[in-house]
């Protein structure tokens, strides 16, 4: 029984992101993940913290995200949809400039699970979207990502 209350896995995830709404002066970010999972019987709920920086041309402008997101996913199954959704804060500075906010950060696409005993990897494609419900702006990317499970 204990085991079952603290059977979990845990893993790490890193991709590239490229502008697909809003953003158009961006030319492409990296994002990298952690998180916990827990399986349960519908599906594999897990809570994690996330973040992303983008480069422009203009080496003094830089855009960081940084996230907590809760998401869905079925790990036992080779293809896997997956949607996540968590609160954002932005981070950009120009020179000395700096400005930032949070935001609503939602994430639809798919994974698909490569198990090797205890071992999972997993290429992700996805779409990440980001609100304060006044503006919207998107990123289309792909992570690869791989899990342990205890």
């Amino acid at each position: 029984m204990l085991f079952f209350l603290i059977a979990l896995s845990v893993g790490f995830e890193g991709g590239y992101n490229m502008p697909a709404v809003g953003f158009n002066d961006l030319n492409s970010g990296a994002a990298f993940s952690l998180y916990v999972n827990r399986h349960f019987r519908f599906a594999d709920l897990y809570i994690g913290g996330r973040t992303s920086y983008f480069s422009v041309e203009n080496s003094a402008y830089c855009l960081y995200f940084y996230g907590l997101s809760i998401g869905l996913a079925k790990n036992s199954w080779l293809f896997s949809p997956v949607i996540e959704f968590g609160p954002e804060y932005a981070r950009r500075k120009l020179g000395s400039s700096k400005e930032s906010g949070f935001g609503f950060n939602y994430t639809l696409g798919f994974l698909i699970n490569i198990h090797f005993d205890k071992l999972r990897f997993y290429p992700k494609f996805y779409y990440e979207g980001i609100t304060d419900i006044e503006t919207h702006a998107g990123f289309v990317g792909a992570k690869l990502g791989v899990g342990y499970e205890f």
